[in-house]
């Protein structure tokens, strides 16, 4: 039992070494070109976290507020990239993938 603890131990380590790895990635490349959109489901699938951990750490950070059941974007999100993307008569929120790099996301490892 003991080794199938150590074994999920590293898995977890390398997950978050990835991860780590997108953030360096992310940084060094040039902002100023257009950059790819994530969903949060995305966002939280590339962070190795649930989606609802996501919108915790998200709203903790004032960059979305829930208001009547709905999500909103903030301004200090919106400055940063964020924007609502439409299809057909649903919409969800999108996040530039620079945004890997914000401190805000660095408590997931603590």
């Amino acid at each position: 039992m003991e080794d199938c603890i150590e074994v999920f131990l590293m898995y977890m380590n390398l997950l978050k070494l990835k991860v780590r790895c997108k953030i360096l990635l992310s940084r060094k490349r040039n902002l100023k070109t257009p950059h790819k959109f994530l969903s949060v489901s995305s966002f939280a699938s590339v962070l190795v976290i649930n989606r609802k951990e996501l919108l915790d750490i998200l709203e903790n950070s004032n960059f979305i507020i829930f208001e009547d059941k709905k999500v909103k974007l903030t301004k200090k999100a919106l400055k940063l990239g964020a924007k609502f993307h439409q299809r057909d008569e649903e919409s969800w929120i999108v996040w530039p993938e620079k945004f890997l790099a914000h401190p805000a996301l660095y408590q997931i490892y603590k």
